[in-house]
């Protein structure tokens, strides 16, 4: 929760009203409990942010996945969750 306090706190109202999508990541040893362990990771924090936040629920979408985190990152493995923020078009 304080890590998402602080990557969410300030960006809070200037994306408001942007969609969010949550990805939660496990390395567990096999897909359904990847799955499982992933969904709930991403559900987890999906629920934080609306209740802490206030942010509408239906701007938050959530992405199970296994082990293998967004390129960009610069790890090759991951266990956890990652907040992704969706361009809004305007």
């Amino acid at each position: 929760e304080r890590q998402i306090d602080q990557d969410i706190g300030g960006e809070k109202d200037s994306r408001a009203d942007e969609p969010f999508v949550i990805e939660g990541y496990s390395s567990q040893a096999n897909a359904a409990t990847q799955f499982i362990a992933s969904r709930s990771r991403s559900l987890l924090v999906a629920h934080y942010l609306e209740s802490h936040f206030h942010l509408v629920s239906t701007d938050i979408g959530t992405m199970p996945l296994n082990a293998t985190p967004p390129s960009k990152s610069g790890k090759t493995t991951w266990d956890g969750a990652c907040i992704v923020f969706l361009a809004a078009g305007k």
